[in-house]
């Protein structure tokens, strides 16, 4: 829904219809694969191949859903506006749900800015994208307010 918004705010000329599918199924594989957090070190090859893992099985359950599996296909190779929008948005939200509710999140979890930034733009920093404006404004918003979010 975030995604709609801000395409519908700004008036990007970006396929809504491309955009909710990816948001819809973007995280699907992790039915079996299982989220990873980004506190943990797990090598990106072996999330990798537990989500391709998952992908396989989803498929083999329901071979009838060509659309949604083309559409997982696409949203992983990252190559239209849209995916690539979408992913970086993805990986925002959770930034956003933290500073409107759970302030203390990364404190509790005794992560500093510098290790939580890192993390976050080794995802997504090379990433061309309109939702870039919003990556530097969230990041430069924590560096702002460090003290708030971050343990000292």
């Amino acid at each position: 829904m975030l995604c709609w918004f801000i395409v519908e705010k700004y008036k990007l000329k970006l396929k809504i219809s491309k955009i909710l599918k990816y948001a819809l199924v973007h995280d699907l594989v992790e039915v079996y694969a299982g989220d990873v957090s980004i506190y943990k070190n797990t090598p990106k090859k072996v999330k990798s191949a537990k989500e391709h893992k998952s992908f396989q099985k989803l498929q083999k359950q329901f071979p009838h859903l060509e659309d949604m599996w083309s559409t997982i296909s696409k949203y992983e190779k990252r190559t239209d506006a849209e995916s690539k929008f979408v992913y970086i948005i993805e990986k925002l939200e959770p930034i956003f749900v933290v500073i409107l509710s759970e302030q203390d999140h990364w404190i509790k979890r005794n992560v500093s800015i510098d290790d939580f930034i890192d993390r976050k733009q080794s995802k997504i920093k090379d990433i061309s994208s309109f939702a870039q404006m919003f990556n530097k404004e969230t990041m430069d918003y924590l560096q702002k307010n460090k003290h708030k979010f971050f343990k000292k």
